[in-house]
């Protein structure tokens, strides 16, 4: 409850002198008692001596002071300035810089003493501010509390809304919050069925409480999956009985939404005047996500989607179409890994020879495009689904918030249009520069090292991208933070994922153009294998023998070619580069053998370019994981030492009792280390996804080097997504509740990636797989032709065949506009008694009149 000094505009917050403590000291509303054991000196009790309850987190054996209610967002302040020099600086404008916060006045008497003021000192320009939001909160009918921090230099302003008031729900008729319907609203509502429902339900393909059913009994619609599907729409006081009640995820975005209007939280920050802002976490809601989607069983189960519900409850839509896009991906890893074991089990059993892995390898490239297009078109019904029931159409458009980075002045204009071409050119020169680095490493290092230095290029280059792409996002001046997050998703990802692919796509597609040529092939082969006097023939080549003929294994066409052979090749063209001399000579492609087997048909030969690949892929899919799981576990490490290191500060500065940290302090350090943001170690949307995005990718784009990475993939996956459902739950602060429509720009850079593995794959099977390797080039571009379309026409069928959109969300879609136009129509029309005319002077009866009507009484 409000406390009473809330009203007394009583001074808040220490400052650094001695003789300006007592004015801006924040009235502490916890005893020390309420801060230690009234039972045991070991800790083993279940509540404080104020009643609070006890909190116990995994991540610290330390009990904490369970202080979440009436907490919806929470300021901390600094309880002194830096110095006392700092506090007896002077503030220059003070009027102005305290409407950079406020924006009007509001004829407060303690605002109005800055103004007309041309310097004012600090700690009094503190005092005014901070006594100004305490009035302005409360004002707007805000539960207010106040705590210091546990070593005492920071206080803690606790902002909350009454879910039962009357002032939330004011403001949510204000700001238009689109809200559910509860089930007792559709009891009186009987539509008309459409003719969709009604062949829907003659086909039997209407679930027993689908909408169809629901019109006959007036319930609620039920989806095929059995899923209650609520009408969203503005929240109205006049039907507030046919709304559900507020949850805790509605009253922080409220809360949020009219503390933002009365003051700017970026400027406070800015200024000094306070450190961060939060919003609170629950720890009941905590324990209940942990023991279903993070504890130690659930790591040898499948993620569930139905915990994306759950998700949404306490992290917001935009966390949970993350979550829920993440345990569709393992779930549907589950079928490939199990593929990839019965290729497995095959290949054990078909002669040892290069060309029966290579005829695997097809069929394994062509699942994986035809998975891939399934699983795109699977998920867009999955998430239409879920934005349905989570009543999120149209909220980038409707229900956003605006950036406070935001200029409007900005818009379409000249240094915005430059602005925005900068980025196009920092974004081809980092591309170019990291081509050049990859360039480097193939042409002067040796194998080995090549690996080494490729994964460091990709990450070091990854890492440099994600510092840049952050600015770069900024000069492009977006309106909300959906509108950041897309922008934001298609910098990381385009480059990213390109410094995550090239260097495959040079190693798979233009090392093979790195040519050693001569006068004869054993010329040239001995130019390839020998080294400082030494040479090193491919494994399962006799090299001692007297018949030893290098043509046995590279006269193939992938190997080699005779320059004058045909005009059409690519190596001719290569060649009219060089000088007359070269163009009669023979030349070894860049991918030479290095392993040969016996086969039917001769040498079956891997090449080094295949080697390579093979080797570079695992590493850099190896590392990827890795990362992932070692940036999931540092800010774990982080918060416990900050924690740990506040609370001996906090015993080493008192002989007193025992005293014990709360639960809002707890989530403040890990606000300070974990911040769900850009480059916090918290995570954040683009950079959840973008690790999701790059596994995908290497899986369809270049599974097909080693199939069995798809169990590998399948098992980590399992794992990280609980990990990753831990850090959110206790160790990334809690974000705000963002709401979004779907996965966003991420969707079309999966459909995107899928195209781009049908390009590919088919690439890779022309380079390296027999027998399509060593045909003619003119006959290698009619087969990449051939195949191409023929999987293109396969995902086209794949789309036609999958409708993005279920058909019970389209029926259950007409049926809830049926149902809030009838709610809207029904609503009573309060008409003020002023407006209203009496019915008695009225008469339109079948009786005869009482006076003639030609009379002037009868008029």
């Amino acid at each position: 409850p409000p406390r009473p000094w809330m009203a007394t505009g009583r001074d808040l917050f220490l400052s650094d002198s001695e003789r300006m403590t007592e004015r801006l000291r924040l009235p502490v509303t916890s005893t020390t008692e309420e801060w230690t054991s009234n039972d045991e000196e070991d800790g083993t009790f279940s509540h404080f001596s104020d009643g609070s309850p006890v909190a116990r987190l995994a991540i610290t054996s330390e009990p904490i002071r369970l202080d979440d209610m009436n907490a919806d967002v929470v300021m901390v302040f600094p309880r002194q300035l830096d110095s006392d020099d700092v506090a007896s600086q002077t503030v220059e404008n003070p009027y102005d810089k305290a409407m950079d916060i406020f924006t009007t006045a509001q004829g407060n008497d303690l605002f109005d003493v800055m103004y007309g003021c041309k310097e004012i000192l600090q700690a009094e320009y503190h005092d005014v501010v901070r006594k100004e939001i305490v009035r302005r909160l409360a004002d707007s009918g805000f539960l207010l509390d106040s705590f210091p921090s546990i070593d005492r230099d920071e206080a803690f302003l606790k902002v909350a809304l009454d879910r039962n008031g009357e002032v939330i729900r004011l403001l949510a008729e204000k700001y238009e919050y689109r809200m559910p319907f509860r089930a007792s609203a559709y009891r009186n509502f009987k539509p008309a069925e459409s003719e969709q429902l009604i062949q829907r339900k003659k086909s039997g393909k209407v679930h027993k409480d689908s909408p169809s059913n629901g019109s006959e009994g007036g319930k609620i619609p039920v989806d095929d999956h059995g899923n209650k599907v609520p009408a969203y729409a503005p929240y109205c006081r006049a039907n507030a009985d046919k709304h559900e009640e507020f949850k805790d995820i509605d009253a922080q975005r409220i809360a949020l939404r009219r503390v933002k209007e009365l003051m700017d939280l970026a400027e406070l920050s800015e200024q000094g005047i306070m450190l961060f802002w939060f919003v609170a976490a629950r720890y009941e809601q905590m324990q209940a996500l942990d023991s279903k989607i993070a504890g130690v069983a659930s790591y040898i189960t499948l993620p569930r989607l139905r915990d994306a519900d759950d998700i949404r409850e306490y992290f917001g839509e935009q966390v949970a179409f993350a979550f829920l896009w993440s345990a569709f991906f393992t779930r549907m890893l589950a079928p490939l890994a199990g593929i990839c074991v019965i290729i497995r089990i095959i290949r054990s059993f078909l002669a040892p020879h290069h060309g029966a892995g290579d005829i695997i390898r097809l069929i394994y490239a062509a699942v994986v495009i035809l998975w891939a297009q399934w699983f795109n078109r699977r998920f867009r019904r999955t998430s239409a689904r879920s934005q349905q029931r989570w009543g999120m159409k149209d909220w980038d458009t409707t229900s956003a918030l605006p950036l406070a980075s935001h200029d409007p002045a900005l818009d379409r204009t000249r240094r915005l249009h430059a602005q925005r071409f900068l980025v196009v050119l920092v974004f081809n020169g980092f591309c170019l520069l990291f081509i050049a680095g990859i360039v480097y490493s193939e042409e002067m290092l040796s194998p080995r090292k090549k690996a080494i230095v490729t994964v460091g290029l990709v990450k070091v280059g990854s890492f440099l991208w994600s510092q840049i792409a952050g600015y770069l996002v900024g000069l492009q001046n977006h309106r909300t933070m959906g509108e950041q997050n897309d922008a934001l998703a298609w910098l990381l990802c385009t480059v990213k994922m390109f410094c995550a692919l090239f260097p495959f796509i040079y190693q798979a597609f233009f090392l093979r153009l790195s040519l050693t040529c001569a006068d004869d092939l054993e010329t040239a082969a001995r130019q390839v294998y020998c080294k400082d006097g030494e040479c090193i023939w491919p494994l399962g080549v006799d090299a001692t023998a007297t018949d030893f003929d290098p043509t046995s294994f590279l006269g193939k066409g992938a190997f080699s070619w005779n320059v004058t052979d045909s005009d059409w090749s690519p190596i001719n063209f290569w060649n009219r580069l060089e000088s007359e001399e070269t163009k009669q000579q023979v030349c070894i492609s860049g991918c030479y053998p290095t392993t040969c087997l016996e086969s039917p048909n001769g040498l079956d030969c891997t090449t080094n370019c295949w080697d390579q690949l093979k080797y570079n892929f695992k590493w850099l899919y190896v590392s990827h994981v890795a990362l992932t799981v070692v940036f999931l576990m540092v800010p774990r490490i982080l918060t416990f030492v900050a924690w740990h290191m506040e609370n001996r500060k906090a015993s080493e500065a008192t002989t007193s009792r025992r005293k014990y940290s709360s639960f809002l302090q707890w989530q403040a350090k890990h606000h300070r280390y974990a911040e769900y943001a850009y480059l916090s170690w918290g995570g954040s949307p683009p950079e959840d996804f973008l690790e999701l995005a790059i596994s995908f990718t290497l899986l369809t784009c270049f599974g097909m080097l080693y199939p069995m990475l798809s169990i590998f993939a399948f098992i980590c996956h399992v794992v990280e997504y609980r990990l990753m459902a831990q850090r959110m739950i206790f160790i990334t602060c809690r974000p705000v509740a963002w709401g979004a429509e779907g996965i966003g720009v991420w969707q079309q850079v999966f459909d995107t990636v899928s195209t781009l593995a049908v390009l590919i794959n088919v690439a890779l099977a022309l380079c390296f797989l027999d027998p399509l390797r060593h045909l003619h080039f003119l006959e290698k571009v009619f087969v990449f032709v051939a195949l191409e379309h023929a999987l293109m026409g396969l995902k086209i069928i794949a789309l036609l065949v999958i409708d993005p959109i279920p058909e019970d969300v389209r029926a259950i879609e007409i049926f809830n506009v049926q149902f809030c136009a009838w709610v809207k129509a029904s609503a009573r029309l309060m008409v003020p008694d002023k407006e209203k005319q009496s019915p008695a002077m009225i008469d339109i009866g079948l009786g005869p009149l009482d006076s003639d009507p030609g009379s002037d009484s009868g008029l």
